[in-house]
């Protein structure tokens, strides 16, 4: 008899007719060859197949009778699930009725509340100007003021409350009648005003917190407030500067105090820190950098070498005070270094020239006395590499040759020495371009991480134009000679070649143009209208060139007015 376990999968139905012949004597295997009957092969074939059939109805009246359950199964669930919809909908009307008179509730108790507000709040309104005429009266009147919260320490605060309502309110009424009662309310308001003052001073000493944060609370309405704030830098100060290196202790002075800001004066804090971080500049740093730029420019060396250093150590402390907030100013901080620095900066590159001069001019004067040499004045040509060099760089701004010097001295010595002295002076003055293409360079390859293809170009199409608009309003802000447009001209090249790597036409031929643009600041007058005319110059806008050729210092000596006309 066939069962079900002889057709699991997988099943072979040539496996299975063989391994049926296999079984029936004569059919072929079984006996071997000679005793094959196909007689016997065709008789069990047939009543495998009779019992197949049988089998096949036998399982099809199992599907039928499954099929007739799940159908009676699916009518009982779409029935349940009828009943559970209509429960639903009864449920939903009825949570929908809750919402609305919770709502209706609601409104009432909100309507309640602002009838008792409005009723409240002229009843504590008149209850407290029922109180401040109490305490007028007793001002009024000629005796002692018999009031305990004016005489109890304990109540100071609540005092200073009634006292400073009782000040507003004197200020209104005519001095010719209450002269007598103002003279006694501002006399105590003095009075609490300063004692305290004063316990908030003594707060501080010993280290308490919150009795701090209560007499500056306190304090807000009045005229003493500030009084309280320069205390309280004055505090904070004293004994804190003992090193030599007076940035650094500034430094940790601000980490130290700002949870304590943050802590005594709450939403006033920014403006306070912002107050003792001034302080701080005013005071302490500019008497530090006072007394190290002592005679500035006496000993030029020393003093370039002094305000390098003074200045690096401000820039590192401005960035370590940026961490915290003091109020809306973003430029608050720089324009603390630039009051601090004004004086020298103002000074510098005339100090910085007159220094580079004297020091090329003794290495020169050392060598030529070490080879024996008397220098005599000539005509001197330029022939030599650097100047060809400069013809290249900087075309029209050397004269053609008159003479030829016939003698030329030499000295590797002479222009390393030359070179370092200019890389010192050019490391002290050159930092901001320096750190701004640093700035550019790290931010083109945080872009190129984040974006690529079409949106990769646009982004930095639209970085450098930035760049270049920036950089061009800055420039039209100065004057220049021929030193400052030299440094102009370093500048823009440096900014040029960083422009080269974000691999923009656009980009490299505008950072071109302005640096033929600054190269007017340097030709000389004779050959400005030849190197307007050039390739990329004679494109532009007549009202661009004469933009950058009036920034010259000798504009109007000149006469540069009508170069372009």
């Amino acid at each position: 008899m066939l069962s079900l376990d002889e057709f699991e999968e997988p099943f072979d139905s040539y496996e299975y007719v063989e391994r049926l012949a296999s079984t029936v004597a004569g059919g072929g295997s079984k006996g071997g060859p000679d005793t094959f009957n196909p007689r016997k092969l065709s008789c069990a074939f047939e009543k495998t197949i009779q019992d197949l059939r049988a089998l096949d109805e036998k399982l099809q009246g199992r599907i039928n009778k499954l099929e007739e359950l799940c159908i009676k199964e699916q009518q009982e669930h779409r029935q349940k699930a009828t009943d559970l919809q209509s429960t639903y909908k009864v449920a939903f009307g009825l949570f929908q009725e809750l919402d609305d008179r919770i709502n209706y509730v609601a409104t009432k108790v909100v309507h309640l509340g602002d009838q008792l507000e409005g009723i409240n709040a002229p009843r504590s309104r008149a209850l407290e100007a029922q109180e401040l005429m109490k305490y007028f009266k007793e001002f009024s009147s000629q005796d002692e003021l018999t009031s305990k919260v004016f005489s109890d320490p304990d109540q100071i605060h609540e005092a200073a409350n009634i006292i400073q309502k009782l000040s507003l309110i004197a200020q209104e009424l005519p001095s010719e009648r209450f002269e007598d009662v103002k003279e006694r309310i501002q006399d105590r308001y003095n009075q609490v005003e300063g004692d305290l003052i004063s316990q908030f001073k003594h707060a501080h000493h010993c280290g308490d917190t919150d009795k701090m944060k209560a007499c500056a609370e306190t304090l807000v309405p009045f005229k003493g407030y500030s009084q309280c704030v320069d205390i309280f830098i004055e505090q904070c100060q004293k004994g804190q500067f003992l090193s030599a290196d007076v940035f650094k202790d500034v430094g940790l002075v601000c980490e130290n105090v700002h949870s304590l800001v943050k802590d005594v004066f709450g939403s006033n804090a920014e403006i306070v820190m912002g107050k003792f971080v001034q302080n701080l500049h005013d005071g302490v740093l500019q008497k530090h950098v006072q007394s190290k730029l002592l005679n500035f420019g006496f000993d030029k060396e020393q003093s370039l070498k002094n305000l390098f250093t003074l200045y690096g150590k401000a820039k590192e402390t401005s960035k370590q005070l940026s961490e915290y907030k003091m109020g809306s100013d973003s430029n608050f901080l720089e324009r603390l270094r630039k009051n601090l620095f004004n004086e020298y900066l103002s000074k510098y590159i005339s100090h910085e020239l007159e220094y580079l001069h004297e020091k090329s001019t003794l290495i020169l004067e050392r060598y030529y006395n070490k080879i024996g040499h008397q220098k005599r004045e000539r005509p001197f040509a330029g022939t030599g590499l650097l100047t060809q060099e400069l013809q290249k760089r900087i075309p029209g701004r050397l004269a053609a040759p008159t003479e030829i010097s016939k003698e030329t001295y030499l000295s590797q010595d002479v222009a390393v020495n030359l070179l370092q002295e200019n890389k010192v002076a050019l490391k002290r003055c050159e930092m901001a371009c320096s750190k701004s293409c640093q700035f550019i360079r790290a931010q083109l390859e945080r872009i190129r991480d984040a974006l690529d293809g079409k949106n990769l170009e646009s982004v930095l199409t639209e970085f450098g134009t930035r760049i270049h608009r920036l950089l061009f309003e800055h420039l039209q802000q100065y004057t220049y000679s021929y030193d400052g447009g030299m440094r102009a001209i370093c500048d823009i090249n440096e900014y040029r070649k960083c422009m080269k790597e974000f691999k923009i036409p656009l980009l490299i031929s505008l950072f071109e143009t302005l640096h033929q643009l600054v190269n007017l600041l340097v030709v000389v007058p004779e050959n400005l209208r030849q190197v307007c005319s050039g390739d990329q110059l004679a494109v532009l806008d007549k009202s661009v060139l004469q933009q950058f050729i009036q920034l010259r210092a000798d504009y109007r000596t000149s006469k540069l007015q009508r170069l372009l006309v």
